[in-house]
């Protein structure tokens, strides 16, 4: 069969390739005539993996793969640490995975003494080496201490399969990032890495940010080893901090865009395409960036509970909120185009964006003389002061 890709951007290999109606991989047939076939869970992480008369389910913690079954038999279990897998007992062996900077598997140790397997690679994942004893023969965790299929050569990342061999994934980014929907790790293989195949994310001050956005909920949250943020226990009391937890809740819910977060010289929330930002029902990925240092943040003036207006410098985490309701605005294409000249209004004599006055939940009216009531919006930043104790913004 000649390469390229089908009608829905789907990869069409040398080999043959079968999707399903979300693009998911569901068939795989190589060149010699060896077929797999995989099922998938409702939330797209891949439910079994079958080769001939033998089917391997997955189970998961959070996106982790922990438990495996073979036949509806024990077969695998991985140990998760704080940099990803450590440990996986396959065979009933054991083995403690020895890793790069990059996450990449390098070998696997029974005891100090024993290696039971080996790899090298190169920079785009393709391996170059590989020992493995009988009790590790077809280990899966390999480049970036992802899953390695043996039967396609090919990397599961979650929402997508990635051929080292042609440096690319098989089917487009969903988020559709950058300019090739392909394209892995923006073509940079060696500075970022994509876990999921959803979208780039380079993962830092992790502990710092993580700090700030649990104050905007009352759910326990944490950024796992891939440097995504993970609800890990729901707190239903309704009456604390509601906007702030739906607001998080719907960032890290988005199966579409990405939200990539990250600590900056200023406070600012840019979308990667502004025509989808501004395109309901499509939206795109955005970075948001935030000062962490509260003697750096903006002055803004608020009214204070006896009326006057008087100037406050924001708290770091409301400055972090009113961002990330631009990301949600962003990502569910509702953001409104920043355009010189357009959608511009006035609030109290000043002209500003009506993004801004969205965002903040300022009364105002619109170019068209219409008046814009703010209480009709559930995500603003005045929304998240109320619910923390602040007072309310007035002006941009």
């Amino acid at each position: 069969m000649t390469e390229g890709y089908d009608c829905i951007n789907d990869y069409i290999g040398k080999e043959t390739y079968s999707y399903n109606a979300w693009g998911q991989l569901v068939n795989y047939n190589n060149d010699v005539g060896e077929t797999a076939s995989y099922t998938y869970y409702s939330d797209g992480l891949r439910a079994s993996k079958t080769i001939g008369d033998n089917t391997t389910k997955y189970y998961y913690d959070g996106d982790n793969v922990i438990n495996e079954t073979l036949n509806n038999n024990n077969y695998a279990t991985n140990v998760m640490g704080v940099n990803g897998y450590v440990s996986r007992r396959q065979n009933g062996t054991t083995g403690y995975l020895f890793k790069d900077a990059h996450g990449d598997v390098l070998s696997i140790y029974t005891s100090t003494s024993n290696k039971a397997a080996d790899y090298t690679y190169d920079a785009w994942g393709e391996i170059r080496t590989k020992n493995e004893s009988s009790s590790f023969e077809n280990n899966p965790l390999r480049y970036y201490g992802q899953y390695y299929d043996y039967e396609s050569d090919m990397t599961y990342l979650r929402a997508r399969y990635y051929d080292s061999s042609i440096k690319r994934f098989i089917t487009e980014d969903p988020a559709k990032d950058g300019s090739n929907w392909y394209a892995y790790c923006g073509n940079n293989p060696v500075m970022m890495f994509d876990p999921s195949g959803l979208a780039i994310y380079v993962p830092e001050n992790r502990n710092e940010i993580q700090e700030y956005l649990k104050l905007l909920t009352r759910d326990e949250i944490y950024i796992d080893s891939s440097g995504y943020v993970q609800i890990s226990k729901y707190n239903l009391n309704a009456n604390e901090k509601s906007v702030g937890t739906e607001l998080i809740y719907r960032l890290i819910s988005d199966k579409v865009n990405t939200c990539t977060i990250k600590i900056g010289d200023s406070n600012g929330a840019t979308p990667s395409n502004i025509d989808f930002a501004s395109k309901s029902g499509v939206g795109s990925n955005v970075e948001v960036t935030f000062k962490s240092d509260y003697l750096k943040q903006d002055v803004v003036p608020v009214l204070a509970e006896n009326g006057e207006i008087i100037n406050e410098r924001q708290a770091v985490q409301i400055a972090l909120g009113h961002e990330l309701v631009h990301a949600l605005r962003t990502m569910n294409g509702n953001r409104k185009r920043n355009q010189t000249g357009s959608y511009l209004y006035y609030d109290n004599g000043y002209k500003v964006r009506q993004e801004e006055l969205d965002t903040i939940g300022i009364d105002h009216i619109r170019q068209d003389g219409t008046y814009a009531n703010a209480s009709e919006w559930y995500f603003t930043e005045n929304s998240l002061r109320a619910e923390q104790g602040f007072c309310k913004r007035i002006r941009h």
